[in-house]
């Protein structure tokens, strides 16, 4: 038992480093890291408790260890599946206020009002936007286009901005084919 332990250690040890080395920006890679220590702290508890079971004859570490390290990979198993729940049903990502960003595209040189504002999580380290703004008559929409995603990807780390210029309406009358004015999150209430 412990030959076969401080082999599996070993071998999660070298996986483990080799996965650290990539980052753990990405779900996938977390993912990976997490199952490889979790394997780890298998062969750790299978260790402790072939030592202590060799040196006491107490055979009741082996499974009160086992319980103890399951409840340490569920929780971390809990924690990517949440975030991995997150991405399949494009959550709005942690760490980001909707009103946030509106008041910052708002204050783009030339946008007026940004209305149909949707933000949601791509991948665990991707950020995706889309967004209507309306601009001043006689504004350069493609610069305000530039302005605004190069601002998103700098100050909020959005990656992906889709944003529809759209002209100021005059005195005040509604925009055809303008709609639903509010803003929102994608995946929240």
């Amino acid at each position: 038992m412990l030959v076969i332990a401080t082999a599996g250690l070993g071998a999660n040890a070298l996986s483990g480093f080799i996965l650290s080395r990539s980052g753990h920006s990405n779900l996938n890679v977390r993912s990976a890291f997490l199952h490889v220590l979790g394997d780890a702290l298998g062969s750790v508890g299978a260790i402790v408790a072939g030592l202590i079971m060799l040196t006491t004859g107490w055979y009741l570490a082996d499974p009160l260890i086992s319980v103890f390290i399951a409840i340490l990979i569920l929780i971390s198993g809990v924690r990517v599946t949440r975030e991995a729940l997150g991405i399949v049903l494009e959550f709005a990502p942690k760490g980001i206020d909707i009103g946030d960003v509106r008041s910052a595209l708002e204050s783009v040189d030339g946008v007026t009002d940004v209305h149909d504002l949707h933000v949601w999580t791509i991948t665990s380290d991707f950020v995706a936007l889309s967004a209507h703004a309306r601009v001043r008559p006689g504004t350069d929409t493609g610069l305000v286009v530039r302005q605004a995603t190069e601002m998103l990807g700098d100050r909020f780390e959005i990656g992906h901005a889709t944003i529809q210029p759209e002209p100021e309406p005059l005195h005040g009358a509604p925009q055809p084919g303008s709609c639903c004015l509010g803003e929102h999150a994608v995946g929240s209430a």
